[in-house]
């Protein structure tokens, strides 16, 4: 039987545009995350350039030479950038300096793949129906017209949102898409009155708890131990004593420093923030972590900023507290970690600070990363990401 009539076939030039506009409006949004990546992580800035010109090929493909190697073409071109998409927001992609570390999804990366999506639906229809939409008249423009606007819009958007500029790292939703070290502090949103409460009781229970060691040295006699060393805008953290887990003689095991914490319970937090390292030291905040793969829900309302760290590297000192070998926001690798005798933590768990001492309420509000009063002492400026490690002296 002669079927010449379905290889040669051609669809609808509507369906073709609709298609190639989806194809082409995803690469145009993965050219737009080459820049973003290029000083941070060139492997993944070439593996989104390699996606973009791949995905506008088929596009033009699509328009010139259409048929079924073009339309299997599309599908498998968009089929592989979601399906790398899915594995980077669950185990992690294997390469690059977030290799293993998942990353939360945000609004440019799900308008990617929504329109790959499209384009795949569509590219499928037209390998089962090479002539779809062959028949339909010159109104089909116009109803063609409408999706094509709608790419555009979503395009456009996708690549001018704050995600695009700030995507892949972690990071910090409440706070920040992907970034992971990007602790930028937001205006704070009203609550209503029922969640306004509910958080005026949670941060009471927070402000007990820097009540209960007055000072490093009463948290020492408990049990407790350092977590690096004082650094301005943060403090020094501590671990509050945990009965029954000792701090590992070797090694750097934080979720067994903190007793293993199951969960957020903003009466109990796992560590407490002190004006410096010297026993005389005084409470300024607490600082909750939670381990587990999605962002904690947290306080009562939107406005606590959860953060988290990527290659932190860091071991347990002669004293029992933990000293960070190398900056901490700085992605070290495994590699670099191994040069210096330390123990390389792939990605921290969730944690959030909250400035509830009296007397040391941060002026950039309860939940803000850093806090503006916590300076060195000899009122030399310090920056987290390069001076972690060595740190200055506090404020005790």
């Amino acid at each position: 039987m002669d079927d010449t009539s379905t290889t040669t076939a051609r669809p609808g030039a509507a369906v073709l545009a609709v298609a190639a506009a989806c194809t082409a409006a995803a690469g145009a949004i993965h050219f737009a995350m080459v820049p973003t990546h290029g000083g941070e992580d060139p492997a993944l800035a070439i593996g989104f350039a390699i996606a973009g010109w791949a995905q506008l090929a088929v596009a033009v493909a699509l328009l010139l030479r259409p048929g079924r190697p073009v339309y299997l073409a599309t599908a498998l071109v968009n089929a592989g950038c979601v399906a790398a998409w899915a594995v980077s927001r669950t185990s992690g992609l294997p390469f690059g300096s977030h290799a293993g570390v998942a990353e939360a999804a945000g609004f440019v990366d799900i308008a990617s793949v929504v329109l790959e999506g499209l384009a795949i639906v569509l590219a499928v229809a037209l390998l089962v129906r090479p002539a779809l939409g062959a028949t339909w008249g010159q109104a089909s423009w116009v109803m063609a017209s409408l999706p094509v606007l709608a790419v555009v819009a979503v395009t456009t958007a996708a690549i001018v949102s704050p995600s695009a500029t700030d995507h892949g790292g972690a990071g910090h939703d409440h706070g920040a898409e992907g970034g992971e070290h990007d602790h930028g502090d937001v205006a704070w949103q009203p609550l209503d009155y029922a969640t306004q409460r509910q958080l005026t009781d949670e941060l009471a229970s927070a402000r007990a708890a820097t009540e209960k060691y007055p000072t490093v040295a009463d948290l020492k006699a408990g049990g407790g131990r350092r977590l690096g060393v004082f650094t301005p805008g943060n403090g020094a953290h501590h671990t509050m004593p945990v009965e029954g887990v000792p701090i590992p003689e070797k090694g750097f095991d934080l979720q067994a420093i903190m007793g293993n914490v199951a969960g957020f319970d903003p009466a109990n937090p796992p560590i407490i923030l002190y004006s410096g390292t010297e026993d005389t030291a005084v409470p300024v905040g607490v600082m909750y972590v939670v381990f587990q793969d999605e962002e904690p829900e947290g306080f009562a309302g939107p406005n606590d900023i959860w953060h988290r760290h990527t290659g932190v590297c860091a071991v347990v000192g002669a004293d029992g507290g933990v000293d960070v070998l190398l900056p901490i926001a700085s992605d070290t690798t495994k590699e670099q970690c191994d040069e210096v005798g330390g123990n390389h933590m792939p990605v921290t768990p969730w944690m959030v600070h909250v400035w509830t001492a009296p007397g040391w309420e941060s002026t950039d509000g309860v939940f803000s990363h850093e806090n503006p009063l916590l300076v060195c002492r000899d009122e030399t400026t310090g920056d987290v990401a390069t001076d972690f490690a060595r740190g200055c002296q506090g404020l005790a």
